[in-house]
Order: C-alpha cells, then structure tokens, then sequence
C-alpha cells in the first residue's frame, strides 16, 4: 500500500488510513508488517501519516473491545454494527401512513437503503470522524528455540496479550490435532483453543509450568527498580502479561500507552489452595498476584522442556526462553514503537 502511495507524494503530511477488518489475528499480522516498516523500511514513512482503523470482524477482537470499552462511541456506532448477528433490522417508517400510499411511501424511502449499505455509511463515519490516534505501545517478546549446540533465536512484536502456561498449552495441543509436521517457533499459528473448552477446567488441576521468572518492577510513577524480583523454579499454571485488558483484566488497569506491562503470576500451589476453599474459573485470575514490570525474563528449569506461548492470540513456540521488553526504535528515533489507532475521544 506504502509503495503504491509514496511515488506520488509531492508535499508532507499526507495522510493514509488503512482499515483492518478482522479479529486479533488479523491485527497481529498488520502489526508485524508495520513494525517491520519502522525498523527497516522507514523512508516509505517520509511525508506520510499512517492511520489504522478497526473493524473488529472475528471471533475474537480484544484490542477493539478495549478500544469500545472507552471510547462510547466507536463502542455502539461501530462495534456494535459490525457484530451484530442481525443481517436486517426491521424500521419504522417516520412518513408512514395508512393503506397503499403509506406503503408505497415507505417503499420509495427505503428502496435504495439497504443493511449492507448501513454498515457502509457506519464504516464511512468512523473513518471520517474518529481523528485521535490511540497511540498503543509495542513490545518484542525475544524467544530461544531448539536445544544442544543448536539455538535459534526469534524476535516476536506483539501490542495487546502475551499467555504463557495452560492456555498456551491447550491450544498447541488443539493446532497438534488439526494439523501435521513440526512447526516453525517463530511463525504465528492460528489459535483454535474455544473459551468454554472442557479441558480447561480438566486440566487446571494437573499441569505445570516448571520454570524460573525474573522481571524488573516498575512503580506507579513509571520508575524502574533495578533489583529484579525473582521466582526462581517454581511451578506455575499460568503467566499473562496484559498492555491491553480484557474484560476479566479489569482490575488490572493497564495503560496501552506506557512502556510497562501489567504481570499476571499464577502459581499451581497458590491457585490449588484457592481463596477461602473456593478455587476461580481458569479465566478469573483477578485476586492473583500482579506486578507492573517493563522487562522480563523466563526459563524453563528444562531446556529439553520447552513451553509455547500466545502473543496478541497467535501461537508461537515452543521456546525453553523467552524475554519481554519495549520495542525500541534504532537511531535517533530511540522511542518505544507506537501502534497508531484511531479513536473519535481521548483515552484516560
């Protein structure tokens, strides 16, 4: 598109608005493809402002609903409009009267209006008036994979969720499954792991994540302690790394645009003894431990025992380690990279 777009621009400032319509998927790979242009294709950008927009078409879309959850508007506009299950909404014709001429009025109002082409003018309003980029920082998830003398190693941008432990082991059992041959570690693979799977629930009480976390805190004032705080080899059911919440992410509050990241740790003794005998759903961590770091650090206590990991939805692995730090642009542009995406208010 940048190529198409460049050759033509005579003056600064053009503007480029790029809609992604999809579910998380289908924004992580957008997010690869742009990444890659500020890190190595920079002069495409000369003159040019990217702006991306989304129309969350899938089955899951979590950075649009945090996007919906604060800004009211894109919210019931165009979420809203674009999940809904109704291919026809039944109106009311305001002209509407009795008999054949009120019939026939209503037919010459509505002849021409259709429901695709509703969702067309929705689509045509958002891109037309949201104007406030969203700016949402970007991370590299620096992964090791293989074992012995031969090591690989992998560079993984993500911006919203990074999973590591039950749910990343599900779905590379359900990607096992559907498909044949070793996968690439580095290479996303589609996540077909179902919310409601029974095997959640069947196996929280049997896996483990035998590994060593290391991260480095951050306060509330965004300053970075230098003493790591350690859990060394320990037993875990669950780590999630969150720049975006989800709905069950609430009470974590993260800030998309700050270049720390809210730290999920949920241990297998802490969630085996549960709170008051009562043991959450696997998907309601919310009274777990947390910690805002901006680096991190994971081992596996096995090379030989290496653990898959979800970024942004997408699985990726399997790694005997991994580590999570800001994406940093090289030069004099020395900033965490952004992901512009455009809203109609301001984020708070």
């Amino acid at each position: 598109i940048l190529l198409r777009y460049h050759p033509r621009i005579t003056h600064d400032d053009v503007v480029v608005k790029i809609g992604i319509a999809g579910g998380d998927g289908t924004v992580h790979h957008c997010l690869l493809a742009w990444i890659h242009i500020l890190l190595y294709r920079y002069d495409l950008l000369q003159g040019i402002k990217v702006q991306f927009y989304l129309l969350p078409c899938g089955a899951n879309n979590m950075l649009a609903s945090h996007l919906a959850m604060h800004d009211v508007w894109f919210g019931g506009m165009v979420m809203s409009a674009v999940q809904s299950p109704l291919s026809l909404v039944p109106m009311l014709s305001a002209k509407g009267g009795d008999g054949d001429k009120g019939k026939a009025s209503y037919q010459q109002e509505y002849k021409q209006v259709l429901p695709n082409q509703l969702l067309q003018l929705q689509v045509q309003n958002y891109f037309r008036e949201a104007d406030i980029a969203m700016p949402i920082s970007v991370f590299v998830c620096e992964g090791w994979s293989g074992s012995g003398k031969k090591q690989f190693q992998h560079h993984l941008p993500f911006c919203c969720r990074m999973e590591l432990g039950l749910t990343a082991y599900l779905a590379d059992t359900c990607f096992k499954h559907s498909s044949s041959g070793t996968p690439n570690p580095g290479v996303a693979r589609p996540n077909n792991l179902q919310p409601n799977d029974s095997r959640l629930e069947e196996q929280k009480y049997k896996y483990k994540l035998e590994a060593a976390l290391s991260l480095n805190e951050v306060d509330m004032c965004g300053i970075e302690n230098t003493t790591q705080t350690l859990h060394p080899a320990r037993s875990f059911l669950q780590l999630n790394l969150c720049n975006v919440a989800t709905p069950a992410d609430q009470g974590l509050q993260p800030d998309p645009t700050s270049d720390n990241m809210m730290v999920q740790v949920i241990e297998s003794d802490w969630y085996l003894k549960g709170r008051r005998g009562r043991r959450p759903p696997v998907e309601d961590f919310s009274n777990a431990p947390c910690y805002r770091a901006a680096k991190l650090q994971i081992d596996a206590q096995d090379s030989l025992n290496p653990f898959n990991i979800l970024l942004d939805g997408e699985l990726y692995g399997p790694f005997f380690k991994v580590r999570i730090y800001p994406c940093r642009l090289p030069g004099a542009r020395a900033d965490t990279a952004r992901f512009p995406v455009m809203a109609s208010m301001e984020m708070n």
